[in-house]
């Protein structure tokens, strides 16, 4: 067996292959993954051209339920195999990454084996999963050239592209405060400057890789006794010759290639049980917390999930637990980058990216006071005539975007920092000639504290590239009004733009993206006559022909 990235994999090799297992993820609009975008347009696309008969698989989708196309990708690849005449040997799994996702994974996990080994004729045995290290530590001198990567040496990275695998140091030009002094929140408009090889059309991401906190650094070299300016490099024991990480100093390994605050894995609870732990009833807590019956997931939520526990506060309830360093590197996640939907145009900034961003903060379970990775790394990243900062950046394409008839009206609807991808809306449009009419809807707290880009707003209203601006300022009254309330007042006016235009809403998926989506089935209803079910009908034909579109 072999565990292949799908950007190495073509549609045509399903013709060659027995049996595979596919974990497929879904984001924005139904899109897959940029690893997987080739191979799931060759498919969708009907590029295989033979059966797939000899072909047997599975598939497990990732993906989010406040989101409108709920595993989409997963749904739609398990459908087309089938279509193609593959055989499924396991009904498809789906994890809810806002709810569920390790336990979801976990659940379907244990359905895999049996109907696979009796569809081989293989016989069915449980094993234990091993828990033994595999990763290598190796000290190297400080001499010896150090690495400049900043994610892990996987295979697969093409240097002559920047990507997710292979992103690019970019300068930071800009970086200033959006909210007034009254506020007790921070919001940062940042300028990135766009490094070789790289390009964007506005309402695209930017992907950002972030470094660790230096306290929690410093946390994780306290209690691991960890010398910080040690030189190390990490392989695998299967390809020993070919560094993981490195070579770097281990404050670097914590600082740049770990997700130190992430809650620790059920797999990496039973290594600490197993290997490392020599207390019997701190032993047996682990392993309940590590297994995977209906009593340790219900520990693992209120224990870890819930109060949002991280490695070392679990380490430190656990005092006879003595882990090894590198076995704790090797279950601990990688740093993920941060997305953000980028709030400029290339048409008004072709050599530049603008970020705007919420610097996130805010109080656990455990009490621990929680900083956003990413925002509070970016909030230090200032701008002075004698230090330069470069974050590492890549660019990833989206599906939210302008039509291509600029006189086709819009509606966009922005609160918060939902307003960034129409930042950029608005540039393109203000460069472009026969515009429709166009409105935005924006909401804040109070204008005087977090109106983001007032000015800036109201000169597009005034070059006429907004045709109208609509605000919400939820707290400048007795009774909070929000972004879809606007919507439902507006109901005469927004009815006839829905039905020649697109709409466009971009901010909180849990709950704003809902309300929205509600407001406009009562638009459809109150201003264009339709039954209830006829609204939804009429919705879902804008979500399906694409002028619907969200960036939650």
């Amino acid at each position: 067996s072999e565990v292949v990235d799908l950007e190495d994999f073509s549609a045509d090799d399903l013709e060659n292959e027995e049996f595979v297992i596919f974990t497929l993820a879904t984001y924005g609009e139904g899109e897959p993954t940029d690893n997987a975008k080739e191979f799931y347009d060759a498919l969708m696309g009907d590029m295989v051209n033979s059966p797939l008969s000899n072909l047997k698989y599975t598939v497990f989708g990732l993906g989010n339920k406040t989101y409108e196309f709920y595993n989409a990708v997963a749904r739609n690849v398990d459908e087309k195999l089938e279509e193609l005449g593959a055989q499924r040997i396991v009904e498809r799994g789906e994890g809810d990454d806002d709810a569920s996702l390790q336990e979801d994974f976990d659940n379907w996990r244990r359905t895999l084996w049996e109907p696979i080994c009796k569809s081989f004729g293989v016989e069915f045995k449980q094993t234990a999963t091993s828990l033994v290290p595999t990763y290598i530590l190796t000290e190297v001198s400080n001499d010896v050239k150090h690495s400049n990567m900043v994610t892990w040496n996987t295979k697969g990275i093409n240097r002559n592209v920047v990507d997710v695998k292979n992103p690019r140091l970019c300068k930071v030009l800009v970086n200033r405060e959006l909210h007034s002094a009254e506020s007790d929140r921070s919001c940062l408009h940042i300028e990135i400057e766009l490094g070789d090889k790289m390009h964007y059309q506005a309402g695209d991401h930017v992907g950002i890789y972030p470094e660790n906190d230096m306290d929690v650094v410093n946390e994780w070299i306290d209690y691991f006794q960890l010398d910080p300016n040690q030189v190390i490099s990490i392989a695998s024991e299967d390809a020993p010759r070919r560094p993981l990480v490195g070579p770097c100093k281990i404050r670097r390994l914590l600082s740049n290639f770990l997700d130190l605050t992430a809650p620790p894995k059920k797999k990496l609870l039973t290594a600490l049980a197993t290997l490392y732990t020599s207390d019997e009833s701190e032993k047996k807590r682990l392993e309940i917390l590590g297994s995977s019956d209906d009593e340790g997931w219900t520990a693992y939520n209120e224990y870890i999930k819930n109060p949002q526990r991280t490695l070392i506060e679990v380490l430190q309830d656990f005092p006879s637990c003595k882990p090894l360093f590198i076995h704790i590197v090797e279950l601990t996640p990688p740093t993920k980058p941060r997305y953000y939907s980028i709030s400029s145009s290339p048409k008004e900034h072709p050599d530049r990216i603008h970020v705007t961003a919420v610097v996130l903060h805010y109080k656990t379970g455990t009490g621990r006071l929680h900083k956003g990775i990413c925002t509070n790394w970016l909030s230090k990243k200032l701008v002075t005539e004698v230090e330069e900062h470069h974050l590492p950046c890549f660019t990833r394409s989206s599906t939210f975007k302008l039509p291509r008839d600029p006189s086709t009206p819009i509606i966009m609807v922005g609160p918060g920092t939902g307003i960034a991808p129409f930042r950029g809306f608005l540039q393109d449009r203000r460069q472009s000639n026969n515009t429709g009419p166009s409105v935005l809807f924006f909401g804040c707290r109070a204008r005087d504290i977090d109106f983001l880009y007032a000015d800036e707003l109201e000169g597009h209203v005034n070059d006429g590239s907004l045709t109208k601006l609509v605000t919400a300022f939820s707290r400048e009254q007795d009774e909070k009004v929000y972004v879809q309330h606007r919507l439902l007042e507006m109901k005469e006016e927004i009815w006839p733009l829905l039905q020649k235009g697109y709409i466009y809403v971009c901010g909180d998926a849990k709950y704003m993206a809902k309300d929205v989506h509600k407001a406009l089935r009562a638009i459809v209803v109150e201003a264009g006559g339709k039954t209830q079910k006829e609204a939804e009908q009429f919705i879902t034909s804008l979500q399906t022909n694409g002028r619907y579109q969200q960036d939650v």
